[in-house]
């Protein structure tokens, strides 16, 4: 569920093993419209079984699981023409019928082949087969977490704490500015006038003291002594089950470091995100001293793993039970919704039982609601506005940096070194291209499926405090955080 890819083998020529699947894995059954030879574009949701189209696109060269048309382009403003889609260029699609079929389960996937996985059937050609095996491979470990560990992440950058850990440049100069003109000119010509002139080797001195006490504790009434997270994550709540799976993505910033350390459950894999190209060499913490407890159902990470105005990021992925969730009542084209997830909904998008679409913003904590009916196209501008505006997105000063030619040199130079060394190289990678952010441009149609393609019986929800995500920090202070929820509430 969090990830991986569990392959079975063989469940027979016409694939008819995959109930006994769904039955081993306990996972709901999809009824009659799974894809048959026939049919293979049927029921294309991401949680029912469907075979994948391992022709690439001529142009694109990518591999589409879902029809190559986008019916509702991309943020339009108003009064602003519709921008038309260009078409692809036709070419047959082939399925992988009579090979193997998928199924999304959480993050994950379960794929199965009717025969052994080398036993391929002879209508697929070479480069179909290679198709399918490069589709396989970019959901590799790396890939699907979107980092590499001890290796530099071109996106750390992109989810910095808002407003903290930025040097006040304007103000600073200000200061020394003042500070030389006092300490030197006026200074002197005080001294002069009271003839005291010998003082000048305690006034210099003293004033500097004072000035550099002056700029910590600017920097530190700046900058706060409370610990702080940007969060942003992706949960995937089954709410009929009473379970929950979540990708996290946490962003620290503490001007001391917390004697406590962080603290996640054992439920929880933490994995770090090393600073990028521009920022790891100012990072001393890459050879700090790192220690943990496991103990009491608790993983304690007590020393080294934060450290004191040090921007620190972690990658965490977790399965839970909960009982959370946002409880809804309908009847007929009437929906009324609870917000049960233990924090504030910012926006709320549900596809009811009937497969109309509803829409709620604001909702707090324990509020219950009366949700209206709108057009899909509505929510899907509103839904792409919001992930806009709170979109990841690189501070002035480093995006200024990181050019394209500065990004080839940087790449070129460390293929070299890891050529050299014998290693992979991995400073392409991001977290921008993990499976979190795959799922987010998912719902945004943004990989060219219909965006919003959520089953009857199911909502998205957006906060910006952690309704189910660990923050690590008991009491820690959330700034700039954004918590999406795609939650399963009932069957039509």
């Amino acid at each position: 569920a969090n990830g991986g890819s569990l392959w079975v083998n063989p469940v027979g020529d016409d694939l008819g093993g995959r109930a006994e699947i769904n039955s081993l894995l306990a996972l709901p059954p999809v009824g009659d419209n799974e894809p048959t030879e026939d049919e293979p574009d049927a029921n294309l949701s991401a949680e029912t079984w469907r075979f994948v189209n391992i022709e690439p696109n001529r142009e694109s060269n990518e591999n589409s699981e879902a029809p190559l048309t986008l019916s509702i382009p991309g943020s339009i403003a108003e009064g602003e023409d519709r921008p038309v889609v260009p078409s692809r260029p036709d070419r047959p699609r082939v399925y992988s019928d009579g090979w193997f079929a998928e199924r999304q389960v959480g993050f994950g996937r379960v794929v199965a082949f009717a025969r052994s996985i080398q036993e391929v059937p002879n209508r697929f050609s070479e480069r179909q087969k290679d198709t399918a095996v490069e589709m396989w491979n970019d959901r590799n470990w790396v890939m699907r977490h979107g980092l590499a560990t001890d290796s530099a992440n071109v996106d750390f950058s992109n989810w910095l704490v808002p407003g903290v850990g930025i040097a006040p440049v304007v103000e600073f100069q200000v200061l020394i500015t003042l500070f030389a003109l006092a300490i030197g000119p006026l200074n002197y010509w005080l001294l002069w006038r009271a003839k005291r002139l010998h003082l000048l080797v305690v006034t210099v001195p003293a004033g500097a003291l004072a000035l550099t006490a002056a700029l910590l504790v600017y920097g530190v009434i700046s900058d706060g002594v409370r610990s702080k997270v940007r969060a942003r994550s992706v949960t995937l709540l089954d709410q009929t089950a009473g379970e929950a799976t979540t990708h996290t993505r946490l962003s620290y910033y503490a001007s001391f470091a917390p004697a406590e350390g962080l603290r996640f459950t054992d439920q929880t894999a933490v994995y770090p995100i090393s600073p990028g190209y521009y920022e790891r060499y100012a990072y001393s913490s890459r050879f700090a001293k790192l220690e943990m407890d496991w103990m009491n159902g608790q993983q304690h990470l007590s020393r080294g793993w934060l450290r004191s105005r040090t921007p620190t990021q972690y990658f965490t992925q977790a399965t839970r039970e909960t009982d959370i969730g946002v409880e809804f009542a309908q009847s007929g084209d009437e929906l009324s919704a609870t917000n049960n997830l233990g924090q504030a909904i910012e926006l709320l998008l549900v596809c009811g039982q009937n497969g109309k679409w509803y829409f709620a913003e604001e909702v707090s904590e324990g509020e219950k609601t009366d949700m209206p009916t709108v057009e899909k196209i509505e929510l899907v501008q509103r839904f792409r506005t919001w992930m806009t505006e709170n979109a990841p997105k690189f501070p002035t000063a480093v995006e200024a940096n990181m050019s394209v030619s500065n990004r080839y040199t940087r790449r070129q130079n460390r293929r070299e070194y890891m050529q050299l060394n014998g290693d992979f190289d991995y400073s392409g990678v991001g977290m921008d291209d993990n499976l979190m952010n795959e799922q987010i441009q998912t719902w945004l149609g943004s990989l060219g499926g219909e965006p919003l393609d959520l089953a009857p019986g199911s909502y998205i929800a957006i906060c910006t405090r952690a309704p189910i995500a660990e923050l690590g920090i008991a009491g820690v202070l959330e700034k700039g955080s954004m918590h999406l929820i795609a939650g399963k509430w009932g069957k039509p």
